[in-house]
């Protein structure tokens, strides 16, 4: 009697190619979630620093032609201030109407200016969790410290943290 071998997997080899292609499709699955992570955290991070830049940038560009007499700070997170309106041929300065930097809007994590004499209110920043107003009289500064903090749709907390300081031009 011969004994003839028929091409073909066992059950075995059937097994074991089964349990090395269930690894390899797990290992390319996680990979995936993990770049999907990381791309969701690195935009969410880019979104709100450059909401927060662009913020702090305004904040302090205005400020700039402030005088420290015109800036007023009556509570943590609040800022008033006057910006030169207009310069007479004599140098005499007309100041604007009173502006605001403050918390406030949608939960209380936009940055709102608000010009107080017409109401006119804009956002400059979402997602903002903290914001302090600390003048300096001698040099006649203004520091700005601002954090934003969002959640990604993982759940990941991406908090960014920026501070600035205004020289006084006027």
């Amino acid at each position: 009697m011969k004994l003839t071998r028929e091409s073909g997997f066992t059950l075995l080899e059937g097994m074991v190619s089964t349990f090395l292609m269930s690894i390899v499709v797990l290992l390319t699955i996680q990979a995936f979630h993990s770049g999907s992570r990381i791309h969701d955290v690195t935009y969410n991070q880019s979104r709100l620093s450059g909401e927060a830049r662009m913020a702090m940038e305004r904040m302090t560009r205005e400020l700039r032609n402030s005088n420290l007499a015109r800036v007023l700070v009556p509570q943590a997170g609040l800022l008033q201030f006057q910006v030169p309106a207009a310069i007479d041929a004599n140098g005499n300065i007309t100041w604007s109407g009173w502006l605001q930097y403050s918390l406030g809007g949608q939960d209380g994590e936009q940055l709102m200016r608000q010009d107080i004499t017409t109401g006119a209110t804009e956002v400059l920043a979402n997602k903002v969790t903290n914001l302090q107003f600390a003048v300096n009289a001698n040099p006649a500064t203004l520091t700005i410290t601002m954090t934003s903090q969002d959640a990604t749709d993982y759940g990941i907390t991406t908090p960014i943290s920026l501070s600035g300081t205004v020289d006084f031009r006027n």
